[in-house]
C-alpha cells in the first residue's frame, strides 16, 4: 500500500508539522534539563543560520 502525496496536501502539512515537532520538542526537554535557552540548545543542534537571521 503506498500513498499518492500530490493528491492529498493534507498528508504533506501533518507530515511537515510533525517533522517540525520531531526537532521542537527534544530541545524544549533539553532546556528544561540543562538550565539552558533554547536558543542555545537550537545552536548546539546546527540551527546557527536560523538564528543568525534575526
Amino acid at each position: 500500500m503506498s500513498l499518492n502525496l500530490g493528491q492529498e496536501p493534507i498528508i504533506l502539512i501533518f507530515l511537515t508539522l510533525f517533522e517540525i515537532f520531531f526537532i521542537v520538542i527534544p530541545a524544549l526537554i533539553a532546556k528544561f534539563l540543562d538550565k539552558c535557552s533554547f536558543k542555545d540548545e537550537l545552536l548546539e543542534m546546527g540551527f546557527f543560520i536560523l538564528i543568525k537571521l534575526k
